[in-house]
């Protein structure tokens, strides 16, 4: 029996046949459609037989209750209010009765895929965050009990707030919030600020303004750009003292950095870990930081663990 794994995303849906241990043996992608849930089963009718499929897991990016329900979706709207998982069984038809399928938030699903086949599957237990445009990611607790809250909102990392005087509004409507300094659009902002504060030499400042990407801003701060290097600083400090934060609450063994900035490899680690360690002066063994394994396929790879359990 077969397990298929679905990454859905604003432009793009992702699918992968995941074999029992992790591995993805097949995969393909659409374009993100009006019709998401009626293009998933047309896709999985399209590749497969169902009677050989046991289990499909599907990412979605928000939150999903105990019930399976997707309150809100900023991303794919046409979702928003939904059951995805139920939905697709009932489009499978007849035929794909016996096919057990279940959604999660992308976040959760990328951490319990690092729990389970990547870098946190030597902790008992971890937090991951994905530091991309946003911040996304997931808490797991000793056992594997991956923490949902009370409104599935735990974890919901972007929106803690960090600074009391940001002027800027985040997406949220708050101010001030994670997601506006340690994301890849954070870092990318704090740049172009600390350009325009003063007349400092930079290499990004030889780069397109409208077209300076995160990946730009880390390769000039490891090849020794001061300018980029205290933006990253800058950035990423806040991550560092909300992880020292969390540990005082939660404790985990390992911190693991995900998604597109996680890119800039061991200096990001070594930044963030100078400001964690510091604000951990009650405990002398602090968590280890280490850079996420399984990249764009965790999302997917923990969306079939779903099914597989």
């Amino acid at each position: 029996m077969k397990y298929i794994g679905i990454d859905l995303g604003g432009t793009a849906i992702k699918f992968g046949e995941v074999t029992v241990d992790g591995q993805i043996a097949n995969r393909w992608e659409i374009d993100t459609p009006e019709d998401v849930i009626g293009a998933m089963a047309q896709e999985i009718k399209t590749h497969y037989d169902l009677a050989e499929i046991a289990g499909i897991g599907m990412t979605v990016p928000g939150p999903v209750s105990d019930e399976g329900y997707l309150p809100i979706c900023a991303n794919v709207p046409s979702i928003r209010k939904s059951y995805p998982a139920k939905e697709l069984k009932e489009k499978l038809g007849k035929e794909g009765e016996h096919i057990k399928c279940a959604a999660g938030n992308d976040g959760k699903l990328a951490t319990l895929g690092e729990y389970t086949f990547g870098a946190a599957k030597k902790y008992d237990s971890a937090v991951m965050v994905t530091l991309g445009t946003a911040i996304g990611g997931g808490i797991i607790l000793p056992g594997g009990y991956m923490v949902y809250g009370a409104h599935d909102v735990a974890a919901e990392f972007s929106h803690i707030h960090v600074k009391d005087d940001e002027e800027d509004q985040c997406g949220c409507g708050g101010y001030g919030c994670l997601e506006q300094y340690a994301s890849g659009t954070g870092l990318v902002r704090e740049a172009k600020r600390a350009m325009d504060r003063s007349d400092e030499p930079s290499s990004l400042r030889s780069i397109d303004r409208d077209k300076l990407q995160a990946r730009d801003v880390t390769n000039a701060a490891k090849a020794g750009d001061v300018l980029a290097d205290r933006a990253v600083h800058y950035c990423f400090g806040f991550l560092g003292r909300e992880f020292a934060k969390l540990s005082v609450i939660i404790d985990p063994e390992a911190y693991i950095i995900g998604g597109g900035v996680s890119k800039a490899g061991q200096y990001l680690i070594d930044v963030i870990r100078e400001s964690y360690e510091p604000g951990l002066t009650i405990c002398s063994n602090p968590a280890e930081i280490v850079l996420a394994e399984l990249g764009n396929d965790a999302g997917m790879l923990g969306a079939v663990k779903l099914v597989m359990d």
